[in-house]
């Protein structure tokens, strides 16, 4: 008897402290109430000839305020923008001996994001998620007049639509209140000829308010 107590306590005592680490280990990992994503990336424009053919990927910003509403789901509002870069050599390799005028694109993206979490309780947090919101492309358009014939060389039209989008991501916290942030989406601008479908890659962190 006296052999069985004295290898129960040990037992006992470490069962306890495994809960208690595990216990602290979720305290501090996981995602918090309120938090604030700054990202930076690149954005890339898919569909629709109007933009491929003339304009190409560019640098994108993100930031988004998101609040926990259960455990592993959060609801958030952001805010993102992205420049499209002209391909000079593609309208020179199409109209040689018509000079261009280089106009980049500007994007700006409003929408609401909802966002599930798989790991919600460890320091590495894997996610998926969705967006809805409203989306304007500036416009840009070359035109001239050529032996009374007017010819339009681009036209896209500054407009917003809606959007809606996907996305997964990981987190990977490395203090309590700063975590590493990967995030890949795709969006998609409802009835727009023009742009239509994009994709991004975005690399940031994200602080605990």
């Amino acid at each position: 008897m006296a052999l069985v107590f004295v290898c129960v306590i040990p037992w006992s005592r470490g069962q306890c402290q495994t809960a208690e680490e595990e216990a602290a280990f979720r305290l501090v990992y996981a995602p918090r109430d309120r938090t604030i994503e700054v990202l930076g990336g690149m954005t890339l424009p898919l569909s629709h000839d109007g933009i491929t053919d003339f304009w190409m990927r560019g640098p994108g910003v993100n930031v988004c305020l998101m609040v926990r509403m259960k455990d592993n789901f959060k609801v958030g509002i952001g805010g993102e923008g992205a420049l499209f870069s002209f391909k000079l050599g593609a309208f020179n390799q199409r109209y040689p001996g018509v000079t261009a005028e280089v106009k980049d694109l500007g994007l700006i993206h409003v929408y609401l994001a909802f966002r599930n979490y798989i790991r919600p309780t460890l320091r590495f947090s894997p996610y998926v998620g969705a967006q809805v919101g409203f989306a304007r492309l500036s416009g840009a358009e070359q035109k001239a007049v050529v032996n009374g014939v007017l010819i339009t060389y681009y036209e896209i039209p500054g407009t917003a639509h809606l959007t809606l989008g996907a996305s997964a991501g990981m987190d990977y916290y490395v203090s309590r209140r700063i975590a590493l942030q990967l995030d890949i989406r795709g969006m998609y601008m409802n009835n727009d000829p023009d742009l239509g479908i994009t994709a991004g890659v975005q690399l940031g962190a994200k602080f605990s308010l």
